[in-house]
């Protein structure tokens, strides 16, 4: 009957306002602390990058290695950037600052809020970083991740307080302590040319297709 009616949807209207009260009060709080990460920014990454007076070592030395035409090839990326302090630290480089400065350079958009526990992330030096999540703080190769950049129209970027070094790979290891098995590895090595997959373009002097 009619009561009956009005009484079930008071029940559910009851119950419903009940369900939107408790949904907004479990608010999870950490949403707060990352929602200015999605805001947009009309602005190209490097430039904004340019513009903070505490990044002036990692800029300075992009260019010196011309890293920073990177930014002209229309894709997007997420740069892991020491601060000055960071750079001060390092006393003895060589000429290592070429192999390090990939290393902060990930060829996508990264958000941090993503990694759960862990997540390996390829950057542009081929080396993979690890990216851990400790339950409140992110951390790039163990190095502390500040507050992360908005999203600017070709990426974001990431504060970190120490400038992050690749680790080598099994033959880099190799090569560092060894140069007679170096050698012996370099020597092991071939190229393959598959006929089937490749055209000529003509001959050398010696009469070889090319």
């Amino acid at each position: 009957n009619k009561r009956n009616m009005r009484n079930r949807i008071g029940i559910f209207s009851t119950v419903l306002l009940i369900c939107i009260f408790v949904m907004q009060s479990c608010h999870p709080p950490w949403e707060d602390h990352y929602s200015n990460h999605d805001n947009q920014v009309d602005m190209e990454l490097w430039e904004a990058i340019k513009l903070e007076p505490r990044f002036s070592t990692f800029v300075s030395e992009m260019q010196a290695y011309d890293l920073d035409t990177i930014f002209n090839d229309g894709l997007v990326y997420t740069l892991f950037v020491p601060n000055n302090e960071a750079f001060e630290a390092i006393t003895d480089t060589g000429n290592i600052m070429e192999s390090i400065l990939p290393y902060h350079i990930a060829k996508t958009i990264f958000i941090d809020r993503n990694v759960q526990k862990w997540r390996r992330l390829l950057n542009i030096s081929g080396k993979y970083a690890l990216v851990e999540f400790n339950g409140s703080d992110y951390t790039y190769d163990g190095i502390p991740m500040e507050d992360g950049s908005p999203l600017f129209l070709n990426g974001k970027y990431y504060e970190i307080s120490a400038v992050a070094l690749p680790k080598p790979n099994l033959y880099e290891f190799t090569a560092q302590r060894s140069v007679i098995l170096k050698n012996y590895i370099d020597s092991k090595d071939s190229v393959y040319l598959d006929r089937s997959l490749s055209t000529p373009i003509g001959f050398n002097e010696a009469g070889n297709t090319i």
